[in-house]
């Protein structure tokens, strides 16, 4: 092949990737939200122990938002499969929320930028999860819940840990019961989750390389809505 051909090819090329790893897309995945449903990756039977009670891993929901290029209006919209996930709700003191979300189900409609997230800022393999564990759960939510009463703008204190690193988070939440007794939780506005905790921003960089990026804004915004069912 000529030089003047193969510039040429090389120059396609690197449009290509520019195009798919860029592209600007303003949804992905379902709706988030308590009726809301996603697929997941079959997992084995869940048992809750006393005091519990399990996450509708079909109709619950995690949503992330992310800024690239310095262009807040048309961020990366991303979902992740959740694995598990639970409330105990027995003492008080003892209460506690814990969901989990696979980083290897990031889905953003993008195929090949879904990949590149994974490989060269997640790092994951197939079963590495993000683990957020709330405890203890707030007094004005426990009696909502036990009075089936909805408890709004509740507020969270949460540990989310990712790569072996934990960071504290904070997240505002509507919560309530349905009439068949399943526990609702979705949150009243993004939480915010900064890379730099993690010790991802080197990744962040790699990403930004690959995929031609001016910038990835350091805040990830998490938005969730969950059902827990009795069983």
């Amino acid at each position: 092949m000529n030089p003047k051909a193969l510039a040429c090819r090389m120059t396609i090329v690197g449009a290509m990737l520019t195009v798919a790893c860029g592209r600007r897309e303003t949804t992905a995945g379902p709706t988030a939200g308590p009726a809301g449903t996603q697929a997941t990756k079959a997992s084995p039977p869940r048992v809750a122990k006393s005091g519990e009670v399990l996450l509708d891993l079909q109709r619950s929901s995690i949503k992330l938002t992310i800024v690239k290029d310095h262009d807040a209006t048309t961020p990366v919209v991303a979902t992740m499969a959740l694995r598990d996930g639970v409330l105990a709700l027995g003492e008080p003191a003892l209460s506690s929320g814990r969901i989990s979300f696979d980083l290897g189900t990031f889905e953003s409609g993008v195929p090949m930028r879904n990949e590149r997230v994974k490989q060269f800022f997640f790092e994951t393999s197939a079963k590495d999860t993000a683990e957020l564990v709330m405890r203890p759960l707030p007094e004005s939510a426990l009696v909502g819940l036990r009075d089936k009463k909805p408890v709004l703008h509740a507020k969270l204190d949460g540990d989310l840990t990712l790569h072996q690193r934990t960071a504290r988070v904070l997240l505002a939440v509507d919560l309530g019961v349905l009439p068949t007794g399943t526990i609702w939780v979705k949150t009243t506005k993004p939480t915010e989750v900064r890379i730099s905790d993690y010790g991802l921003n080197e990744n962040a960089k790699r990403l930004m390389s690959v995929c031609m990026h001016d910038s990835i804004d350091d805040v990830v915004r998490i938005e969730a809505s969950l059902e827990f069912h009795p069983q």
